[in-house]
């Protein structure tokens, strides 16, 4: 006698398929979910693009408050992208009048985000009645790593006399930030401690104790490679020190020589040079000396060239002694081509 009921293989058959149903949805709706309620993670942002020359004079801001405070950036570059050991020389200039008839100190310092920073250089500007002057730094920024990078110009302003409403009105149309992509092998360097040039010692400041008539900085030997030329500058950031040793405006002479020279660094060719002469006064302690030399010959066959001593000579011609300023302050670069 057969029973009315569903055979039980049956009935446990019927009741899988919901249950299959179920679970195939759910595990669609684990598979969607995260299109259809959430979000996809961030693209990362695509590099900047690759270095090239560039500039700027549009300023971010219009004056500096001469209250000694935080260097601000005033110029600043698009970002771009370098690879590791990739060179760009880059410029900055600030241009400036002041509202005061005695004026306040000028800074600049160039800055290379995701990088690192430049030499400082100052000066004393010489006040309300003398119009527009300017201070320039220069520098070979070498990328640690792949990587983007923005350089920016920053400037300070300080004194003494009147900080609550002295300032610096800055001019962009003498104000500059600019990169140049210089060629891989391409050095920057830094001078050492401060030294000093004097007829006369100034016992109480070391580097100045004893009188030299003349002194050599930031000395390098540069291989050459097989380029044809090297170009050459050298900032070398000067201070009149004060007293009667002998008194009077200071008077130096600056030159740069680039001398060709064997691999084991014999000079073998006639010195290039240039040079320019820079009276610093008891207003305007401050100075900086820029000096540019280009296309030096290397390579010159039978092994003469294949390095370059790059040298920076301060003589002493009149006046109190003169403080050469150390690495914050004093550099020099070469680049081949």
């Amino acid at each position: 006698m057969h029973s009315s009921h569903p055979r039980p293989a049956a009935r446990s058959g019927l009741a899988s398929r919901p249950r299959l149903a179920v679970v195939l949805a759910a595990a669609l709706l684990l598979v969607l979910s995260p299109l259809t309620t959430g979000s996809a993670p961030a693209a990362p942002p695509p590099p900047a693009p690759p270095m090239s020359k560039m500039s700027t004079t549009t300023l971010l801001l219009s004056s500096i408050p001469a209250t000694g405070g935080r260097a601000v950036p005033f110029l600043r570059l698009p970002t771009r992208h370098m690879k590791a050991g990739q060179s760009i020389y880059v410029v900055g200039r600030m241009a400036a009048v002041t509202n005061v008839p005695r004026g306040p100190m000028m800074g600049i310092r160039i800055i290379c985000l995701g990088g690192s920073g430049g030499p400082f250089t100052v000066r004393n500007h010489d006040g309300r009645a003398y119009g527009v002057q300017a201070i320039v730094v220069r520098w070979l920024f070498t990328a640690p790593h792949d990587g983007n990078y923005t350089c920016e110009l920053r400037g300070v302003g300080a004194t003494q006399i009147d900080p609550q409403v002295a300032r610096l009105d800055l001019v962009a149309s003498r104000s500059l930030l600019q990169a140049t992509p210089v060629r891989p092998g391409a050095q920057g360097w830094m001078t050492g401690a401060d030294t000093c040039v004097g007829t006369q010692g100034i016992p109480n400041i070391p580097q100045c104790a004893q009188p030299r008539s003349a002194v050599t900085v930031l000395a390098r030997h540069l291989s050459a490679g097989t380029a044809r030329f090297v170009n050459t500058v050298t900032d070398v950031q000067l201070s009149r020190e004060y007293g009667a040793y002998p008194g009077g405006s200071s008077t130096v002479k600056v030159t740069l020589h680039a001398t060709p020279s064997t691999a084991s660094g014999h000079p073998c060719a006639p010195v290039r040079s240039t040079s320019r002469t820079a009276t610093i006064n008891g207003h305007v302690h401050h100075y900086k000396v820029n000096l540019t030399l280009p296309g030096t010959r290397v390579n010159l066959g039978g092994g003469c060239g294949r390095q370059v001593l790059l040298q920076t000579r301060v003589e002493h011609l009149a006046g109190n002694p003169v403080t050469v300023h150390d690495s914050r302050y004093s550099n020099a670069a070469a680049w081949t081509y």
